[in-house]
């Protein structure tokens, strides 16, 4: 498996965790197309990266016990301005290389 692959399984398992819809380890695994193991070892990974997560028997869902947005230093602010390759005012991120800065609070702007 790629890393991008490995990203976006762990991308769609943090939004549905965020949704509340992941229902029983074995529904979220099957929804993400992985193994209940793989599962475990994706959920591991993103309490590595410092979710908090825990299993809602009420909800019947996977949650976060505090606030998660973080993978690969992109917050939820600036996921939003990214669609499809490009920044929301039409700029390619190959020349916004700032947008995946942690410590950047806006992307970079200037064309280079």
């Amino acid at each position: 498996m790629t890393f991008i692959e490995r990203y976006y399984k762990l991308e769609l398992i943090s939004m549905l965790i965020k949704q509340k819809r992941t229902g029983s380890s074995a529904d979220l695994a099957e929804k993400v197309g992985i193994s209940e193991r793989h599962l475990r070892r994706y959920l591991n990974d993103l309490r590595d990266l410092g979710a908090h997560i825990e299993f809602c028997r009420y909800r019947n869902s996977y949650v976060y016990t505090k606030p998660f947005s973080r993978i690969l230093g992109v917050s939820d602010k600036d996921m939003e301005k990214i669609r499809g390759g490009f920044l929301s005012n039409g700029q390619n991120m190959a020349v916004s290389p700032n947008i995946f800065n942690p410590c950047s609070t806006t992307p970079n702007t200037e064309k280079g």
